[in-house]
């Protein structure tokens, strides 16, 4: 059997290329345009936590928010999503998808409720038991994360 030409291999070859890169290039093209500017408002429970805007092109995320000023995180690596630190909340932006992956993560108050004994007595044996309770409320704050919800408010 006769090989065909080298120069019908290439062409064949060049066009079947040519042919599967044209799909991806009109899905590229179809995909929606996510640059703009967006607002934002997040709240835990009656507490605003942050508002602001941001503005996504097509290589980064610029963010302005209350409580600021919003500092670039010398966290951010190449790798890993875009993190801004605005006051005591921390912004996050996925860089494949940084609309849909954006995070914000703040510090939330949790109340407890403790019982504490207040009176202690003897008892026939001996023994310190309590003889009255009381009940306190501690305070302290834990690292909550939730899905940023954002609104197109304009074109960058």
């Amino acid at each position: 059997m006769r090989r065909p030409p080298s120069w019908l291999i290439a062409l064949s070859l060049g066009t079947a290329l040519v042919a599967g890169a044209t799909p991806l290039a009109a899905q590229k093209s179809a995909a929606p345009d996510r640059t703009g500017t967006y607002r934002f408002e997040e709240r835990s429970g009656a507490d605003v936590v942050t508002q602001g805007t941001f503005t996504l092109t097509a290589d980064s995320v610029s963010v302005d928010a209350v409580p600021g000023p919003c500092r670039y995180s010398p966290d951010s690596r190449p790798s890993g999503p875009i993190i801004y630190t605005c006051g005591n909340t921390t912004l996050s932006f996925d860089r494949q998808n940084p609309l849909a992956r954006a995070r914000v993560t703040f510090p939330k108050r949790v109340v407890e409720t403790q019982r504490v004994c207040r009176i202690f007595t003897t008892d026939s044996r001996g023994q310190q038991v309590c003889s009255r309770y009381d009940y306190d409320q501690t305070e302290r704050f834990v690292s909550t994360t939730i899905r940023l919800r954002a609104t197109r408010v304009g074109a960058p």
